[in-house]
């Protein structure tokens, strides 16, 4: 496994696990050697800024682990080789991770397809530590806006639950107190008396304009 990197075993095999079942970009990718310059596909997995690879996929130990914190990632152009070879190369795409740390070489990559080489490239830029952490703040940050208008609406709903409590028991006490006429008077029987007293009343200002028109016929008599 690559020095610069301290995890103790335990760790390190744990995160290995983690990344080949839920890493961020998973797959075979061909490595250049640093002895030979020969090329070998090895399974590769990233795991937030932490880059495994192993002999295959299942392999439970990693053959090695890369942090990329501080490390730049970019598309490269194919080696130069003999006309023979040229056609193969063509075939293959490229890609570089160079390191922040001093003394450490580059790692070279490639894939047999253009745009796997891309989101290898663009899965690599975006393995940063410090981008992990200014996204969790962002994410915390909507986190406590959801449980502030949460918690605001749990108290709309309290205060909405509380008058509706208040007008049924309001209405229980209205149904409770005795009416204020006999419970053998329908609404059909009270129409009739409201039109008899009416009619009543009608009655009596005829009574007193004749009366008075009387009065009035004696006054002029006298």
């Amino acid at each position: 496994m690559q020095k610069s990197v301290r995890y103790n075993e335990g760790h390190a095999l744990f995160l290995s696990a983690v990344a080949r079942k839920e890493g961020t970009k998973r797959g075979y990718l061909s490595k250049k050697t640093a002895e030979n310059s020969r090329w070998h596909e090895k399974f590769f997995a990233l795991y937030q800024n932490i880059l495994f690879y192993s002999e295959n996929e299942q392999s439970a130990r990693p053959a090695g682990i890369y942090l990329l914190e501080g490390c730049t990632c970019e598309r490269s152009p194919a080696p130069k080789m003999s006309t023979t070879g040229k056609e193969a190369l063509e075939k293959q795409h490229y890609f570089l991770i160079v390191f922040g740390h001093d003394g450490q070489k580059p790692l070279e990559l490639r894939t047999d397809e253009e745009s796997e080489c891309d989101e290898w490239v663009d899965a690599i830029q975006q393995a940063s530590y410090s981008d992990i952490i200014i996204e969790r703040e962002v994410l915390m940050q909507k986190y406590i806006h959801l449980v502030q208008i949460v918690e605001t609406e749990k108290v709309a709903a309290n205060q909405l639950r509380t008058q509706l409590e208040d007008q049924g028991t309001e209405i229980e006490r209205l149904k409770s107190e005795p009416p204020w006429f006999p419970n053998w008077v329908t609404e059909q029987t009270l129409t009739t008396i409201i039109i008899i007293i009416i009619i009543m009343i009608i009655f009596f200002l005829i009574i007193m304009v004749y009366y008075m028109f009387d009065l009035m016929m004696a006054l002029n008599k006298k």
